[in-house]
C-alpha cells in the first residue's frame, strides 16, 4: 500500500461523518444538535475536518459543532478554515476548567471571547475534589474503591 493510500484509509477511519451517522441512528433521531470534536487530531489536515463538518451540516445530520480540548491557536485555525470554506463557526468550546485548573484563562477563553464561541467547561468541580468529598491527606485509592463498591 502506498503512503497516500494509507493516509486516505486512515482519514476515512477517522471521518467525523461516521460517528455522527452512527450516533443519530443509535439515538433514533435524524440529526445531532451539537457535534463535538473532542480531541484535536493533528494528523488530519484541519481543512479535511472542517470540510467533513460542513458536509454534515449541509446534509442536516448536525445543526452545530463545537470543539473540546483545543488550544486557543488551534481554535483560531478552525475558525479561519470555517470562514475559508463557508462553514458555520463552532458554537461552543468545552475546556477542562475549574478553580484548580485555570489554564484556559490564558488562551482558550480569550480566543472563544474573540470569536463569539460559547464555553461549557467539563469537570467544573475537578472530578469531585472541590466538593469536599476527599479529606486532605486521605488515601484516594481507598476512597475510590469504597465509592465504587457502594455505588457512590
Amino acid at each position: 500500500m502506498t503512503a497516500t493510500a494509507a493516509r486516505r484509509r486512515a482519514v476515512a477511519a477517522l471521518d467525523p461523518r461516521r460517528p455522527a451517522t452512527t450516533a443519530s441512528t443509535r439515538l433514533a433521531t435524524d440529526y445531532i444538535d451539537i457535534y463535538y470534536l473532542h480531541k484535536d487530531d493533528r494528523d488530519t489536515p484541519i481543512a479535511e475536518t472542517v470540510g467533513a463538518i460542513g458536509d454534515l451540516i449541509r446534509a442536516g445530520k448536525i445543526r452545530y459543532f463545537g470543539v473540546s480540548n483545543y488550544r486557543g491557536w488551534r481554535i483560531a485555525e478552525v475558525v479561519s478554515e470555517c470562514e475559508a470554506q463557508g462553514v458555520p463557526l463552532p458554537v461552543v468550546c468545552q475546556p477542562y476548567y475549574n478553580l484548580l485548573n485555570r489554564m484556559p484563562e490564558v488562551e482558550i477563553l480569550p480566543a472563544c471571547d474573540h470569536y463569539g464561541i460559547g464555553v461549557a467547561p467539563y469537570s467544573p468541580i475537578a472530578r469531585g475534589v472541590l466538593t469536599g468529598k476527599y479529606a486532605p491527606g486521605a488515601d484516594a485509592r481507598r476512597l475510590a474503591r469504597r465509592a465504587q463498591a457502594t455505588g457512590g
